[in-house]
């Protein structure tokens, strides 16, 4: 496994897998690891629901149908983050979520968590607040792209991931980007051209430097004033 992996610690889902401890554990949350290739799915949009999932180490895309034959990228999925959870209303994945390099995940019964959710009022809160943030995510989301111009739009995205990485433990200013140009635009409303346009500017700029499959970010104090954000 060559990706960045998740301490349990510091997963999205830990305190659902650790609710209990010494002699109450009497249900474990997580039922198995599952690792997954480049290209794989981990569950398809239409499918039912049998569990939610915990990304242990890996990237993964969420994307769901455009109701033309074709789908868009709702978001990615980095170590430590929780997928799958938007069955849980209604027992059918409304998502898809494909890995975009070599990844591994927790699998968490959907049985087990509504057990463990009805019984331990604290997993239950847990699971109320991880859903809460993937909506308020998706507002914001979509906010984003009515709004916004293409710049605004992709210093945002990598301002985002920064924070994120920065969150998990890892360097805000350098991380992998494991997704295509084309992959960004699709998530961004953008084409690829305009996501490589507006990637090779910040470049030149000195603001970010592009290496294989990973960048750099150089200024960040630019790149907010580009994506609209208050310096700190």
């Amino acid at each position: 496994m060559t990706a960045l992996q998740m301490a349990c610690g510091s997963c999205a889902m830990h305190r659902l897998c650790h609710p209990l401890t010494g002699a109450e554990g009497w249900l474990d949350a997580v039922q198995a690891r599952r690792r997954l290739e480049r290209g794989q799915k981990l569950f398809r949009a239409g499918a039912p629901q049998a569990a939610i999932f915990a990304v242990r180490a890996g990237t993964l895309k969420v994307s769901a149908p455009d109701g033309a034959g074709g789908h868009f990228i709702v978001r990615f999925l980095l170590p430590g983050d929780a997928a799958g959870l938007d069955g849980l209303a209604g027992g059918v994945h409304p998502t898809e979520a494909v890995a975009l390099e070599d990844c591994q995940v927790c699998e968490i019964p959907r049985v087990r968590a509504e057990i463990l959710a009805e019984g331990i009022p604290t997993v239950g809160a847990v699971l109320r607040s991880l859903i809460a943030s993937q909506l308020a995510g998706s507002q914001v989301h979509s906010a984003l792209l009515a709004r916004h111009a293409a710049g605004e739009r992709v210093a945002r995205f990598l301002l985002d991931l920064s924070r994120r990485w920065d969150e998990r433990g890892y360097s805000a200013a350098s991380f992998r980007l494991p997704m295509l140009r084309s992959e960004i635009g699709e998530h961004l409303g953008l084409t690829m051209e305009s996501v490589s346009r507006v990637l090779s500017d910040f470049q030149s700029r000195g603001w970010i430097r592009l290496t294989r499959g990973a960048i750099a970010l150089l200024d960040l104090d630019q790149l907010r004033a580009c994506a609209a954000i208050p310096l700190r």
